[in-house]
């Protein structure tokens, strides 16, 4: 899809239905037009601003099967009866082709759910803070506004470190951390709770200003989760070591 944009004086547009929206905006003396066009040239949609705006269909032919004029005072117009008003469909889609049952953006979530949720049906992520719409609906977060670093639950994990970790953000049980470390002879054991489809990484260092370094154990710098208890044995000994544990999503 191309578009293009120029300003023009609107009560000067003269042809078919772009006299009609001209009588809607009389009271406008410029605006800023945008057009924009199919892969074949064809001009779909002349825009005149957020409200006011017209839509060209076509067959295969190339000829004009359907135009459609919506004024500012037709917020609701929905003309191909889909439950999506045709302001909202041409903003995100360009055209009148998607329906309420379609998935648009492949969230697993239909376009009826993104329109009575307020979500872009072309972006997973609206809000752009890392975590889906779909998650954050899941949890009562608001997929509309940047809530990464809250914490909902107060169990010091935010939002995000919960999302990717896989964890449950409202709830303060569910959290990524060692839950036990115990000295065995001459080893120390750690663990950790973990979750499917997450990997974990398992890193130590001598001292907690110096950089941190993956075990030497090769099973542990990437060890899928299990949705048990994981453990890990370190059989390094002296000196003292301090350890952590990462996670990541596929």
């Amino acid at each position: 899809m191309r578009e293009r944009m120029t300003t023009r004086y609107v009560g000067r547009i003269q042809r078919g239905a772009l006299l009609f929206l001209a009588c809607l905006l009389a009271g406008a003396a410029h605006a800023d037009v945008t057009y924009k066009y199919d892969d074949l040239n064809r001009l779909v949609l002349v825009k005149y601003d957020a409200t006011n705006m017209i839509h060209y269909a076509y067959d295969k032919c190339g000829n004009i099967t359907n135009v459609v004029t919506i004024g500012s005072d037709q917020p609701d117009l929905d003309s191909d009866g889909d439950t999506l008003p045709d302001r909202w469909e041409l903003d995100y889609f360009t055209d009148l082709d998607e329906n309420a049952a379609g998935d648009y953006n492949s969230d697993t979530r239909s376009n009826g759910w993104e329109y009575a949720n307020g979500t872009d049906p072309t972006d997973p992520d609206t809000d752009n803070d890392g975590m889906p719409n779909v998650w954050e609906a899941g949890y009562a977060l608001n997929p509309l506004t940047n809530d990464a670093a809250g914490d909902m639950d107060g169990d010091g994990g935010q939002n995000l470190q919960e999302y990717v970790a896989g964890t449950v953000p409202t709830n303060p049980a569910s959290v990524l951390k060692i839950t036990d470390m115990a000295r065995v002879i001459t080893n120390t054991v750690l663990t950790w709770s973990s979750v499917s489809n997450r990997y974990y990484r398992i890193q130590s260092t001598l001292n907690l200003t110096s950089s941190w370094s993956n075990v030497p154990e090769p099973d542990f710098t990437n060890a899928p989760g299990t949705g048990a208890a994981m453990k890990y044995t370190n059989s390094q000994g002296a000196p003292v070591r301090f350890f952590r544990v990462k996670v990541r999503k596929p």
